[in-house]
């Protein structure tokens, strides 16, 4: 995300043309104070007020409003929401390390407990992406997070407890389906509690500690099942800490305002009053037919979702691949499984060298502004993966021919062609997930769908083929991983040059464009809001009815 970064909701609405509803209801004059009852007395001791036509809204600088929470319940949110998506990243990353012991106990191959410990996690993975982003607003923040913990501890105690090879299969796919929670509600969270210039570096902080899980996953499942404890306390120890996370979520707010704002009124008693925009469960047809297919619509008709889905996707899923194979490849330098998994540390390195580019980008935009040239369009942002995806083919290219068997160099050699790969992972989550942001404004939650989907389908799959790839060798597999990274070198530039024509050709970006044109209008047009947005917000929403 971005992310994150990201639009959650599959209701989709722009910002402009939720400023726009805001600025309709934000013209009309409070009741005088003399007019008020005892009823209205009490919702302003809460810090909400009623408009004229009935609405219930936050008053101006309302200290129960999560961007005006204290600074303790702002970072404590925060960071919960932030150790949770890296403590659900990381458990993905665990099967590798399980594998031999596995293998021993239940008489089974290689591909099978790959099957059981990473393709099932995500396969439950991906069909969360898909299901829960419109149920974070529904539900709340807080009661999906106390839920996914809940279902982490109960099931990641179970796996390792009952021997049976059965219930891995099934606690895996049920761990990977309540691990998309965190990521699917971050984003929302962050945006609910921030403004918009600490968003921006709050996702940016998100995103690379969510990413880092990546690197200190395997080297974490590595040592632990390499000691006297073994592959379950693995499983133990995350049951531990999904308890904890349960405690301390017990004491963390709801930050979703419209969930705060409608359980005042119901507090209130109030039948004659509304908020605006409430959020509501999708009924079965919206469900099918936005939730389910859309993403799938837009990820095989959209060349751009469809090429920023398959590179981020290849991306992430080589992680999990280099889980099973660097025990493989490190061997030969007489490393042990848990020393072998040191080898994602530069790719951990290579992650945070990704801030540069987040300064550079924040840094020219404000440039941009204070010359007066407005905002960069969503092309001008794909710097960071025009530097990454040459990165990313260079450090595949190096690593590939620096390990053994056809040469052996000293082994921090080829480690360090690992730190352009971590760079260019991580820069692909930050450009790729922002410029979709951009291009697709009012159906992003779709495209994100759509990218989470394929790259948790990607992620289920590599580790499949890790075994089979690498029996032709170190070097010539991992060449066949580098001749792919560089296909993708062609995207970044092609997409610089002509992602504004692709747009104009494709659906759903160029009707996203027009929905966000004609909320800018109806924006600017503030002055007279109350005659005139609504006519403008009935375009707005005939628009996204035609699709």
């Amino acid at each position: 995300m971005s992310a994150p970064a990201q639009a959650q909701a599959h209701h989709e609405p722009t910002a402009a043309a939720r400023s726009t509803a805001a600025a309709v209801v934000l013209l009309v004059d409070s009741e005088p104070e003399s007019t008020l009852n005892n009823d209205d007395e009490k919702l302003r001791a809460l810090g909400l007020e009623i408009t004229p036509d009935g609405f219930l809204r936050w008053s101006p600088n309302c200290a129960q409003h999560p961007r005006n929470w204290p600074v303790f319940w702002k970072a404590y949110n925060a960071t919960l929401v932030m150790f949770l998506d890296f403590f659900i990243s990381a458990l993905g990353t665990v099967g590798a390390a399980c594998s031999p012991d596995v293998q021993r106990q239940f008489g089974v191959g290689t591909t099978i407990v790959a099957v059981a410990f990473s393709s099932m996690y995500f396969c439950g993975q991906a069909i969360g992406n898909v299901i829960f982003p419109p149920y974070s607003e529904s539900f709340g923040r807080k009661n999906l997070y106390l839920f996914s913990v809940a279902v982490l501890a109960i099931f990641n105690i179970i796996i390792p407890t009952v021997p049976s090879l059965a219930v891995i299969f099934v606690g895996r796919f049920v761990t990977g389906f309540a691990s998309s929670i965190p990521s699917v509600v971050a984003a929302g969270a962050v945006e609910d509690m921030f403004d918009e210039k600490t968003r921006l570096w709050l996702v940016t902080l998100w995103l690379l500690i969510a990413n880092l899980s990546l690197a200190v996953g395997p080297i974490f499942a590595a040592y632990v099942a390499a000691s006297a404890a073994g592959w379950k306390w693995i499983f133990y120890i995350s049951t531990i800490i999904s308890a904890t996370s349960f405690i301390l979520l017990l004491f963390s707010r709801e930050s979703r305002a419209t969930q705060l704002l409608s359980r005042a009124l119901r507090s209130s008693g109030r039948q004659d009053l509304r908020i605006e925009n409430p959020d509501h469960v999708p009924d079965f047809s919206y469900f099918v037919r936005v939730i389910l297919f859309r993403p799938l619509v837009l990820l095989f008709t959209e060349p751009i979702v469809f090429i920023t889905s398959v590179i981020s996707g290849t991306a992430f899923a080589l992680v999990y691949l280099f889980t099973v194979v660097m025990p493989i490849i490190y061997t030969s330098y007489n490393f042990s499984s848990s020393a072998a998994s040191l080898a994602f540390v530069p790719i951990g390195i290579g992650f945070t060298l990704s801030l540069f580019t987040r300064i550079y980008d924040h840094r020219r935009a404000r440039r941009y502004q204070v010359q007066g040239r407005g905002e960069l369009s969503p092309e001008d942002k794909l710097v960071g993966f025009a530097i990454a995806a040459p990165a990313f083919a260079i450090g595949l290219w190096w690593f590939a021919w620096t390990i053994p068997p056809a040469v052996k160099p000293h082994w921090i050699v080829s480690m360090l062609a690992l730190v352009p790969v971590g760079f260019a992972i991580n820069e692909y989550d930050c450009v790729l997930v922002g410029y979709l942001t951009d291009a697709y404004t009012t159906y992003a939650s779709s495209a994100f769908a759509s990218l989470s989907f394929l790259r948790s389908v990607l992620s289920a799959v590599f580790p499949l083929f890790a075994h089979s790839l690498y029996r032709i060798g170190s070097n010539s597999a991992t060449s066949i991983l580098a001749a792919v990274a560089t296909i993708f070198c062609i995207s970044p530039y092609v997409m610089i040059r002509y992602g504004d024509k692709i747009r104009g050709a494709s659906r759903f970006a160029r009707l996203s464009l027009e929905i966000s044109e004609n909320a800018r209008r109806a924006y600017e047009t503030e002055n007279n809001a109350s005659a005139n947005a609504g006519p403008e917000l009935q375009i707005i929403e005939k628009k996204r009815s035609e699709v």
